[in-house]
């Protein structure tokens, strides 16, 4: 059923009640509930209507914050491709892209405008914003996009010009200056633009010029001065000889010039090649000191690698004989002393090897004397020459021997005159391997051998001359064992400690000698004169004590009451019985004599047969033979008036000057010839020692030391320079 609706009667808006007593308290009912009930739809309606307001305001702002992406995206792709442009666009351009980027955007933003006058109200602002900051940065990355290309186009002018420069390096030409003026005016160009532009700051035409004529001083220096240098791995490369560019840029006196080129070639140098270098004559100088410097030291780390894998190439082969001389000579060896030197070394080794002399014992002193300069890091390898202790006092006649000269001689050497044994080189060879940790295990090692010393060599030890091998013996296989226990992770303590099961002497009982067998092996000292030499060998030496012989022992039936005898006593102290000095007799007797005359005459045997292994004539062979003394005119040195004819003859002249009992090779010949008609050998003549004074180091200056010094056709003694391997003063007119 449906509702019925009571019309509402609005033919009066009020209605009049009494005023009574009871409409009053009826009007105080209903009136506050009324003016609640007013307030809440009030209050409602404001409430809906700033809802609908700040849902309004979200919706706009997001859209402003989509809209505003949008346009910074497309101001990001328009600077972009400013960025890719080739060429940078003109201001009337500039404008005209700005201006057309302005109406696509008015274009979009329009249609984003269109029913949303709310939106459009609020992002003409960001509009704006984003159409000024486009304008900014698009300005602003034409001005980058200047400056980039301004420091690439200075950056390829200035790679551009070194490509340039060094293809002129080592060309001694005069086109040298036709070149730098080229490049000046080049550059003169190139900073204009620079400059004008605002491109670098603080760029100087002065400065820039300055760096120019270096750069083109340090070739004209150096045309000229070019060598082949090869590197460790064989390759060959062309370098700067910087030591060379060195000694012409400090050259004094007067100009000297070339009369066929007309360049000059000595004196002070104020021009290469028409390019004036005086005003930056003194950096020119700095500039190859230092790099002589540098060259020099790399040179030496090369040539060290390269002797040092050619050593590990050829040393097993020329210790066993099977080596080859000629593949030995004709490797790629430095061409510096050393290097040299050490090849002669191994050359010798093989010579010995293959003719049998090799000795497989050694001078036990001598070993010993070696193992310890190893310790204390004063030998680094077998080729470096030394002196031992006991060498000092027989230094002119080892100084005779092949392979020894005013340094000593090596351990290669040593092995070649049979003074050290194969097998104990190997062992030396093995400690000079140890880097610093195993040498410093070593240290500890011989701390420990030390304290067992006097019982493995017994108390007879400073009487029985067997006593040094046998100890030398022990320590070798005790070091052996003790490196052994290190390989397989065994502490130190361990391998020394006597009480521990991995302690290196268990077997220390084996190797400690009785009394009686101490005495036996002196007795052989004492019997007959017999005694060990420093080779180690048993060979003969005068005793001039009491024997011990029958009758000695029937009174003494000890060696100790023997060595206490008043007989024996007498003869080794000259103020018996208060027994403190010992007599001279004793004191030679006990002294170990590293040179006898027994030894010396087998080194010098040995040494003769190396000189005429290594001779490369058959005169040279033939003249050693007969025991001719020569003093060969060398060969003529690199460098030796290059130019002059009959530069051979003006060398032997020159020579025989300082040497007068220098001759030719053609000399030697004959001298060969005539002592082989005689049935005697000649009386040997004394060297004659000729000194000269004309180029010291008294008054030079460091550089020109140095140049002297690092020059390998020069030998320099007493402050003095000489023409390598001979006693000819260098003249510096005469050097190349």
């Amino acid at each position: 059923m449906a509702a019925i609706k009571i019309p509402r009667d609005k033919s009066s808006d009020l209605v009049s009640l009494p005023t009574t007593r009871i409409s009053s308290s009826a009007q105080d009912v209903v009136g506050p509930n009324i003016d609640r009930l007013t307030s809440f739809l009030e209050r409602t309606a404001k409430e809906k209507h700033a809802n609908n307001i700040r849902l309004e305001t979200l919706r706009v702002n997001d859209k402003v914050a989509a809209k505003k992406s949008l346009l910074d995206g497309m101001g990001i792709e328009f600077i972009q491709n400013l960025k890719e442009m080739d060429e940078i666009p003109s201001p009337e351009n500039m404008d005209k892209l700005m201006k057309q980027h302005k109406m696509k955007v008015e274009a979009e933003v329009n249609r984003w405008n269109q029913g949303d006058n709310n939106f459009k109200s609020a992002f003409e602002g960001e509009k704006l914003a984003v159409l000024n900051s486009t304008k900014e940065k698009f300005y602003q990355e034409k001005n980058i996009k200047i400056l980039l290309q301004g420091r690439v186009r200075w950056d390829t002018y200035n790679t551009d010009r070194s490509k340039r420069l060094d293809g002129l390096v080592g060309q001694p030409s005069h086109a040298l200056w036709a070149a730098y003026e080229y490049e000046k005016q080049y550059l003169e160009k190139e900073v204009s633009l620079a400059q004008g532009a605002g491109l670098i700051e603080h760029l100087k035409l002065v400065d820039e010029q300055n760096k120019l004529l270096l750069e083109f001083g340090k070739i004209a220096a150096s045309a000229g001065f070019l060598k082949m240098v090869e590197k460790p791995d064989g390759t060959m490369s062309q370098e700067v000889d910087n030591l060379a560019v060195l000694k012409s840029l400090t050259d004094i006196g007067e100009p000297v010039f070339d009369e066929y080129e007309g360049e000059q070639i000595s004196g002070k140098r104020t021009t290469y090649y028409g390019i004036d270098i005086s005003p930056i004559r003194d950096k020119l100088i700095e500039h190859f000191d230092k790099a002589s410097t540098d060259q020099i030291n790399t040179e030496i780390k090369n040539d060290k690698v390269t002797v040092d894998n050619l050593t590990d190439l050829f040393m097993p082969s020329a210790l066993d004989g099977t080596g080859n001389l000629d593949v030995i000579d004709n490797a790629n060896w430095p061409l510096d002393p050393n290097s040299q030197d050490i090849k002669n070394q191994i050359k010798s080794v093989l010579i010995a090897s293959k003719s049998g002399s090799l000795n497989t014992e050694s001078n036990v002193n001598m070993t010993l004397e070696i193992e310890t300069l190893i310790e204390t890091n004063k030998i680094f390898d077998e080729f470096e020459k030394f002196w031992l202790p006991d060498e000092i006092d027989h230094k002119e006649a080892f100084m005779k021997l092949d392979g020894f000269d005013a340094n000593g001689g090596s351990i290669a050497t040593r092995l070649t005159l049979g003074m050290i044994g194969t097998t104990h080189n190997k062992e030396l060879k093995k400690m000079l391997m140890l880097d610093d940790a195993d040498r410093a295990r070593l240290t500890r090692f011989n701390t420990w051998a030390d304290s067992i010393k006097p019982k493995v060599e017994g108390k007879l030890s400073k009487h029985n001359l067997h006593a040094k091998d046998y100890w030398f013996q022990t320590k070798m296989m005790l070091r052996e064992r003790f490196f052994d226990g290190l390989r397989k992770g065994i502490p130190i303590q361990e391998l020394t400690n006597s009480t521990h099961p991995n302690f290196i002497f268990k077997d220390q009982a084996d190797y400690y000698k009785t009394l009686q067998k101490q005495a036996e092996e002196l007795a052989i000292s004492m019997q007959g004169g017999i005694v060990i030499d420093t080779s180690g060998k048993i060979s003969t030496r005068d005793y001039t004590g009491p024997v011990y012989n029958n009758e000695m022992k029937s009174k003494y039936t000890t060696k100790d009451d023997w060595l206490n005898s008043p007989e024996f006593l007498k003869w080794r102290f000259v103020d018996y019985p208060e027994n403190t000095i010992e007599s001279k007799a004793f004191g030679l007797y006990m002294q170990y004599d590293f040179t006898p005359p027994a030894i010396m005459a087998t080194y010098s045997k040995q040494s003769k047969n190396l000189k005429i292994s290594k001779a490369t004539n058959q005169i040279e062979k033939d003249a050693i033979e007969l025991d001719i003394v020569y003093h060969l005119v060398p060969p003529v040195p690199d460098g030796f008036l290059p130019k002059a004819k009959n530069r051979l003859g003006k060398w032997v002249t020159k020579y025989k000057e300082k040497n007068t009992e220098a001759i030719t090779l053609n000399e030697l010949e004959k001298k060969v010839k005539e002592e082989k008609s005689k049935y005697f050998k000649p009386k040997r003549k004394k060297r004659r020692n000729v000194t000269g004074t004309s180029l010291n180091t008294d008054n030079k200056t460091k550089i020109e030391k140095k140049i002297l010094d690092n020059d390998p056709r020069f030998d320099q003694k007493d402050g003095i320079y000489y023409w390598k391997g001979t006693n000819i003063e260098v003249d510096v007119n005469q050097i190349e």
